[in-house]
This record gives C-alpha cells, structure tokens and sequence, in this order.
C-alpha cells in the first residue's frame, strides 16, 4: 500500500485565506493607485529568467540567494529575486520605439533563498524603475514616489534614510586603493558604526584576506625572479631550444612575471587603508536631520584635507527635494548607507518603520546597469522596490472589500435541481455569489454551511423557497 504523502508547506512560504486575500488585494489597489497617480505604467516580466540576467551585475549578496537550475533544454534558469533587471531586458527589447524617460511600475511574487532557516522564501514586490532620466529632479519624483507609496496604506512611524553611493564612492577614491580594498571598506560599514572594534576588524580583513603591500614591488619581484631563474627549465620540454621562450601553463615566463608585477604593484598601502577606515568611520557617525550632516560632512572633509567635490552632488539632491511637499516621513541624511546590490552608482535610500526597525522599502539611481546588461550604450536609470507582506505587517489592517452576500442553494429533493439551478442563476444576477448543492443535504450540513457564513436556501419542486439565515 502506497504511504500518503506528508502535508509539509515549505520553510518559507505561506498560504493565504480569502481574508487575508481580500486585504492584500486592497493593499494592492491603494499601491498600484499611488503608482498609476504619478503615470507608471504596470508591465509585468515572467518568473524565470536566464540565470545570467541576475549575475551579470546583481553582486554577491544577491548572487548567492539566487534560487537557480538547469532547465530540461540544458539553459541555466533562476526563479526572479527581484524585477530590475527584467525590466532592463524589456527596455532593451523596446528602447528604439519608447520616449523617454519610461516609467514602469510592477506587481509580483519573487523568490529568494534564505541560508540561516535553509529555505526558498517568497514575497510580493511592488516597485517602480524610471529610465531615461538623470539629474536631482528625477532623483527627487521617484524619492516622492517612494514615500506617496508607503503611505498609501494608511502607516505611521516611518523614517526615510538618504545616502549617495556617488559621492561615497568619490570620497573613499581620494585614498588611493585597490577596487578590492575599496569593496572591502563598503562591506564593512556596518562594523565601523560600531567604533574602535570595528575599525580593528576590518584591518584585521584586509590582512588575512592579502591586501596589504609587505615589499615593495620591485625587491619582490627581483627575489621572485631570481629564485625562479635558478630552478626553472630553460624550455616547455626542458631540452634548451635557442629563441624559444620558455612556457607555463600556456603563457611564456614573460607574461606571468608581467602579470605578476601588475599584481604586486596594486596590493595596498596599510598606512593608506588605515586613513581610509578612520575617514570612513567618522563620516558613519554622521547621521540625522540632512543640512546639519551636510554641514558636518563638508568640515570633516575639509579637515581630511580632501576634496569636497563630491558632496555637491549630496547638495544638489536635497535642493531638488525641495520643489516636493513634505510628505510626513522624516528624511535621515546617512552618507554611508550602503544598500545590497552592487548596481547603485548615485542616491541611495531606504524606508524604515521605526519602531520596529523594519525595512519596507529601497532603491536608487542605477546608471550604467542598462549598458552591463545590454552591451551597448547605456540610459541612466533609477528604481525602488518594497515588500507587500513588510508593509502591510507595520501598517493598519486593510478594510475589507464589500462583499456579495455569500448563498447556498439546495434542492429540497432530487427533482426539484433544476428549480434549484434557476433560484442560483436568479440570484447571482442580482450581484450575490452562490453556490449550488447538487443534492439535497441532510440538517446537520445545512447547520454545517450555515456556521460558515452562507445563508442557505432550500428550493422545493415548482420554485418554492425556504430561507435559513447564518
């Protein structure tokens, strides 16, 4: 005999009961309202996409919660972790017929593998993308639009936390270090906000992880060369060949040394890196109402003696905030905020519920992800994007839609079914939802379905009713 199959849901997921259905769905009008207000026209992207879509230029954190296989056709696949860079496609697909700017707005589950529980966890995202547009104004409606979203549900107790990944990314350049060193620093800003311990661990990293110049190149390279010349063959084969230079692994003794140098020459300065995390730290510490930061950041910057060139971009931003109504969420200048994908090149921003510490909320400016995905040339570009279930847990309930009034309808007996069907046809064209019993139903079913919220209706032979309210 065949064992039943267990009923386990997956780690991750959820069901839904009409209730519940009901509310989000209400939830998903009052967004797609605010959306359609601001003129973002809903476009929908299908659930599997080429695995490469979302690598190319997602970053690590999003790259290993992909959740991605091999097709039957041999494609490698990943279910979405997120609509951007769908969208991009799309646009890519479109661009030689669409005005500009295009605003996009989308609605739908995606998927993402959560490692600490082991699971595939799905939620529904809304969000918007913007490309074709650069420049603070831009940056500002889609920042408007952000909080016009949120607050379409009605919640309180949010906080809008700013930062510009640019101008970050300007600042720490003044240092001079490698792209590797530069990537470490932005991965550990979180630790830095935590003071001297922070800034200890992270040069603690950089060590470990080889970044740091103990020689220079040249003396390095020499002693390298000087060992290898005395133990290497003079020829792949080892037989002396005259003229021919000597192979390994495919590439002549010239090259690796080439490739070599190039790699001793781009290790790190340690004395420079420390600078550039004591920097890093002290601008982490610089948060809250944004004129006062600004001030704040521009005599820190002067006080580094670096070039203060790049807050004018932060500057711009806030003035062409300006030209928006405040909207009742308090705006946080975090010039270190740092969000989880790796595309952002301008502002950054996330919306926090602030009691619980909740993120409902992110996106930023994108330039340069139309051109990585479509090798060719680029369109600035900027998006947002929340999550339903977040939102909908910090804000008020949703009201429920006006239902129909629900109905079951009986025969009394077996020949009066189709008096039974007529009375059911009768009153759903009168705007209730009916449902028909095939046959007649004995009193503890009737009780049973009347316990459930149905008003039932027996229908006797001729068209004859009894009705049994809940």
């Amino acid at each position: 005999m065949a064992q039943p199959i267990p009923l386990l849901r997956l780690a991750g997921m959820r069901d839904w009961d009409e209730e519940a259905c009901l509310r989000r769905q209400s939830a998903l009008e009052a967004l797609q309202q605010a959306l359609s207000s601001f003129g973002y026209a809903w476009i929908d992207t299908p659930f599997l996409e080429r695995t490469e879509l979302f690598v190319r230029k997602s970053g690590a954190e999003l790259i290993t919660r992909l959740y991605a296989f091999t097709e039957p056709g041999g494609q490698a696949v990943a279910l979405r972790p997120e609509f951007t860079p769908a969208v991009i496609r799309r646009f890519l697909e479109l661009r030689d017929s669409l005005p500009l700017p295009v605003r996009w707005h989308y609605v739908g589950p995606v998927f993402r593998f959560d490692p600490s529980p082991n699971a595939l966890r799905q939620f529904t995202q809304v969000g918007a993308e913007m490309i074709g547009a650069s420049g603070p104004r831009a940056d500002a409606e889609l920042l408007a639009l952000a909080q016009a979203c949120v607050l379409s549900l009605k919640g309180e107790g949010f906080v809008l936390s700013l930062g510009h990944m640019g101008s970050l990314h300007r600042l720490l350049a003044s240092f001079g270090l490698s792209p590797r060193a530069h990537a470490l620093l932005l991965e550990g800003i979180l630790h830095l906000r935590s003071g001297e311990q922070g800034a200890q661990r992270l040069l603690e990293q950089a060590q470990t992880l080889g970044l740091f110049r103990t020689a220079s190149p040249p003396s390095g390279l020499e002693a390298f060369t000087h060992s290898w010349d005395a133990g290497a063959p003079a020829t792949p084969n080892g037989e002396g060949d005259e003229g021919m230079a000597p192979l390994y692994g495919g590439r002549t003794r010239e090259e690796i040394l080439a490739r070599l140098a190039r790699k001793l020459r781009s290790l790190d300065d340690p004395s420079r890196f420390q600078r550039a995390v004591a920097f890093l730290a002290d601008l982490a510490r610089l948060r809250g109402e944004p004129a006062g930061v600004l001030r704040e950041a521009y005599a820190l910057v002067r006080q580094w003696r670096l070039d203060p060139a790049p807050l004018a971009q932060v500057e711009t931003l806030l003035e062409g905030l300006s030209a928006h109504r405040p909207s009742g969420i308090p705006l946080v200048l975090d010039l270190t905020l740092v969000r989880d994908i790796a595309y952002y090149t301008g502002m950054v921003f996330e919306v926090a519920h602030h009691p619980t510490g909740q993120v409902v909320a992110g996106g930023g400016r994108y330039d340069g992800l139309v051109s990585a995905l479509g090798r060719g040339e680029d369109a600035p570009a900027l998006g947002f994007a929340l999550s339903l279930e977040r939102l909908m847990e910090v804000s008020p309930p949703m009201p429920l839609p006006r239902a129909p009034r629900r109905v079951l309808v009986a025969p009394a007996e077996d020949s009066a079914y189709p008096d039974a069907v007529r009375t059911a046809e009768a009153l759903r064209f009168g705007g209730q939802a009916v449902e028909t019993a095939f046959t007649p139903l004995p009193p503890s079913e009737v009780e049973r379905w009347r316990r459930a919220g149905r008003e039932v209706v027996i229908v006797q032979k001729g068209g004859v009713r009894e009705h049994l309210w809940p």
